[in-house]
């Protein structure tokens, strides 16, 4: 499921065209009774300008819980600052447990 668009793959920076990082992120949810969706929704709305969330789906974890597999564009220029950011804000989330960065890769 997309939620999101990506502008380009490209940033260009001072006229000079610089990589995306695709980060996928494991985000597990506090409780069986949160609404991943929700979850989702929120942090879209809370992630730094420069990342975009390009897609996710549902993980089954064990008897009924599912934790959110998150992949996010990032710029490469300034993916660690940005990945940083990007993990502070899921974790601010409500209804949001643990948070791990699963895998990163040039795109």
């Amino acid at each position: 499921m997309m939620i999101g668009a990506i502008v380009g793959l490209e940033a260009y920076v001072g006229g000079i065209c610089m990589g995306r990082v695709m980060a996928t992120i494991r985000v597990f949810p506090s409780s069986m009774e949160e609404d991943l969706n929700l979850i989702v929704e929120n942090i879209d709305a809370k992630l730094p300008n420069e990342a975009r969330l390009y897609m996710y789906r549902r993980e089954p974890i064990a008897f009924g819980i599912e934790a959110l597999i998150l992949d996010v564009l990032v710029p490469e220029e300034t993916m660690g600052d940005v990945l940083d950011r990007v993990e502070e804000a899921i974790r601010s989330v409500e209804g949001v447990s643990e948070v791990e960065v699963v895998l990163t890769r040039r795109v």
